[in-house]
């Protein structure tokens, strides 16, 4: 019975170590076409749990895994989007961080640029704007000539 004992100690040390000894490795998303077509990519961060100012790194998937059952850190993952117009991405964006706040209340201090991973806005205004300045070009071309 000893025996059973010690080796359930050992067994319960050991997984405890393996779980603890991760630390988050940083990552930066790759987009594809097929992100963009979505409108939005999954984000994930993770934090020391004892210390709010710590630095607040974001993970991939995998070490969102690794994270999210380490004692040590607390992770969480927030839709970002990245397509619409300007505007609709900054308040989108906001909300996600919003609601991981209280999670990791320093969340909003590390995602500033609200509009990060936006390559292009669907601006009606911008598309009208952009065929009137090719229009006026046009015009004073004919009229030089």
């Amino acid at each position: 019975m000893d025996k059973l004992i010690e080796q359930y100690k050992k067994s319960k040390k050991t997984r405890l170590d393996t779980r603890t000894k991760s630390t988050p490795n940083a990552f930066k998303p790759k987009l594809s076409e097929k992100d963009y077509r979505r409108g939005f990519i999954e984000r994930r961060f993770a934090q020391k749990v004892n210390d709010n100012l710590s630095p607040i790194t974001e993970i991939s998937e995998s070490g969102f895994g690794k994270m999210s059952i380490n004692p040590l850190y607390r992770a969480t993952s927030l839709k970002w989007r990245i397509s619409g117009t300007k505007q609709e991405i900054k308040d989108s964006n906001r909300a996600s961080i919003s609601e991981q706040l209280k999670l990791i209340p320093q969340l909003k201090n590390r995602l500033v640029n609200l509009i990060e991973y936006c390559n292009d806005f669907d601006s009606p205004k911008g598309d009208k704007k952009r065929k009137n300045r090719k229009d006026r070009r046009k015009r004073i071309r004919n009229s030089r000539r």
